[in-house]
């Protein structure tokens, strides 16, 4: 589960909970002496749920993705300026946009030659990562939704196969 570490250092063993918000992270260790027997074999990782979704349903949590970077050659998270080549092995410039739904991975691309600049489809280019990026919100956020109603997503996710386990979700607005 996203937030819960394993966390087993010199004496001190448990889960770890992080919560990400605006200000910075909640933190609280879940030690293993202190929850054993409780409720399962593993009293400490459910506490540590419980604990996250009491969290996400009274805090606010940060926005995942960042919209800029001085580490990017763009200055743009997920997208990046590259080349490929045609059939005849001419190069040509293009925008590759990445982002992940779902849980895979996706590229979509701008080519430099379709636009009428090449600031036209780096324009394009990261107006389609902002509108891949609130989507991610989105699925987030059903995520932690789909906690908050009490729902194991570990357990679901091992009786569902690779796919279903996301159908059904309702719209998000952002």
């Amino acid at each position: 589960m996203r937030g819960i570490s394993r966390f087993d250092y010199n004496r001190s063993y448990g889960y770890l909970a992080r919560y990400y918000t605006q200000e910075g992270v909640i933190q609280r260790l879940f030690s293993d002496s202190r929850y054993y027997g409780v409720e399962s074999t593993d009293g400490a990782r459910v506490a540590a749920q419980r604990w996250l979704a009491d969290l996400a349903r009274t805090v606010e949590p940060r926005p995942r993705f960042r919209q800029t970077s001085k580490r990017t050659k763009t200055g743009q998270v997920g997208v990046c300026l590259t080349y490929a080549r045609g059939r005849t092995g001419k190069k040509y410039w293009l925008y590759s946009v990445s982002y992940r739904l779902d849980g895979k991975r996706h590229t979509k691309t701008f080519r430099v030659h379709h636009y009428p600049s090449k600031r036209a489809a780096f324009e394009a280019a990261v107006a389609f990562r902002q509108a891949m990026e609130r989507q991610m919100q989105c699925e987030r956020q059903q995520d932690l939704q789909r906690l908050f109603e009490g729902e194991d997503t570990e357990k679901t996710a091992r009786q569902t196969p690779l796919g279903e386990g996301r159908q059904g979700r309702t719209a998000c607005t952002l």
